[in-house]
């Protein structure tokens, strides 16, 4: 996986990646009052659960 774009505004975190399968992905991350992390990924419109997991782990991984 690689990085391609990182930008932090405050409490959202926007991050563009290409995964190991050389999709390119995006995720905003959005951090609440109490720390608490809520994910928005290129994945979600289309339900794709399996690919929105791989896209979370990777921002974990690249932060």
């Amino acid at each position: 996986m690689v990085k391609l774009a990182e930008h932090t505004y405050g409490r959202h975190i926007y991050m563009r990646m290409m995964l190991d399968n050389k999709r390119i992905e995006e995720i905003d991350v959005y951090i609440g009052q109490n720390g608490e992390e809520t994910y928005k990924t290129s994945a979600d419109p289309g339900g794709y659960t399996e690919i929105r997991e791989q896209i979370i782990a990777a921002f974990k991984k690249l932060y």
